[in-house]
């Protein structure tokens, strides 16, 4: 295995410490300064890649789109424009 990051290293350290989650639980746990929710998400697909985390994302999309919609960065047409994404990608 890899070796972990100094930031991968203390995200660990907050999923171990919070056991299961999604990204908003973790990111609740992080020490000040919290780093944004896209740096943290990214870190925990790292930590998949490299085999600390399995299967993580499997089920946190709908969480991650859930958290742009609720701080409204992102619009109803971008999430119009994903759903065509999915539904081409589905034909």
């Amino acid at each position: 295995m890899e070796k972990l990051t100094q930031q991968e290293e203390d995200v660990m350290q907050v999923i171990w410490n919070t056991g299961q989650g999604f990204v908003k639980d973790f990111l609740e746990e992080m020490p000040e300064p919290k780093p944004p929710y896209t740096t943290l998400a990214s870190t925990i697909k790292n930590l998949e890649k490299k085999g600390f985390v399995s299967d993580y994302f499997k089920n946190s999309y709908k969480e991650l789109v859930e958290f742009f919609a609720k701080d409204e960065k992102i619009s109803a047409d971008e999430l119009k424009e994903i759903i065509n994404l999915i539904e081409k990608r589905k034909k």
